[in-house]
């Protein structure tokens, strides 16, 4: 996972996120511009960097069940980076968001990322979102 972050990091990326699929975990970085997929991995692998990212963000380990976010950290160059760690239950294992704060503590504003920032479009996205979510756990229980 440290060469990860290290990678996303030297690379400018504002956010890592693992996208895992029936077979592979695929690994996207966002960068201000656009979104690159920027390798795959083994789905068995998946687990061990689910533990280690919820050991640096001090997450709940045994809960993989229920969304998590926490905070962490990794020191490159004399410099620390500090990101939000977001960790979603899906049918595939669990979706990983790491999201790098800036210089000041700030994360990225919603503009910055690529997203509306007209208030009822986020609206009408999140509560898509909270729908979506609420049918998928309800289906798996």
């Amino acid at each position: 996972i440290n060469s990860i972050l290290l990678d996303a990091i030297e690379k400018r990326a504002e956010l890592i996120h693992f996208k895992p699929g029936k077979d592979k975990v695929d690994i996207f970085y966002r960068f201000a511009d656009r979104v690159e997929n920027v390798f795959n991995f083994h789905k068995a692998l998946l687990g061990l960097i689910v533990d280690r990212l919820k050991v640096m963000a001090e997450l709940e380990l045994t809960d993989h069940g229920h969304p998590q976010a926490g905070h962490a950290s990794v020191q490159y160059k004399n410099q620390i980076s500090t990101f939000i760690v977001s960790m979603l239950p899906t049918n595939f294992g669990e979706s990983l968001t790491i999201q790098f704060k800036g210089a000041d503590g700030t994360v990225q504003s919603l503009a910055n990322l690529g997203f509306e920032t007209n208030e009822q479009a986020v609206k009408q996205r999140v509560t898509i979102l909270l729908l979506i979510w609420s049918v998928t756990i309800n289906n798996m229980l």
